[in-house]
């Protein structure tokens, strides 16, 4: 839950954080620090390539259940990586639950769902 999953490349210029601004609705103060922190970790694009959430989604290989769950009101922009990822995930051939929280804003999260979700996963039952 709370996925920290951005479509924004690390490497990214003023005309894509522009661009991400506008599509998803984060803040741009917040889009910029995500740009700043991601380039640390991911310098050149080889890097990102490897690491890339949405990439690593697709690949065939074990993967357990997979919650994603995210407010459509996130202020860093992750609903749309969250469920680019979740789509991702079903082209990989892997078993997930996307939960869009409608006016949910950053780290809201939806207990009951993800109980039931677990309930399910590992006993293959549903939360009561």
């Amino acid at each position: 839950s709370c996925p920290a999953i951005s479509t924004l490349p690390p490497l990214a210029g003023e005309k894509e954080i522009d661009e991400y601004v506008r599509r998803t609705g984060a803040e741009r103060a917040k889009a910029e620090w995500m740009a700043r922190t991601a380039k640390d970790f991911f310098g050149v694009p080889e890097d990102w390539a490897r690491h890339a959430p949405i990439v690593l989604a697709e690949r065939p290989g074990p993967l357990p259940p997979l919650f994603v769950e995210c407010g459509d009101k996130d202020e860093y922009g992750f609903f749309e990586g969250a469920r680019a990822f979740s789509e991702a995930l079903a082209r990989g051939g892997h078993s997930g639950q996307f939960v869009p929280l409608r006016g949910g804003v950053h780290c809201t999260i939806g207990q009951a769902r993800i109980f039931s979700f677990l309930a399910a996963s590992l006993y293959g039952e549903k939360a009561g």
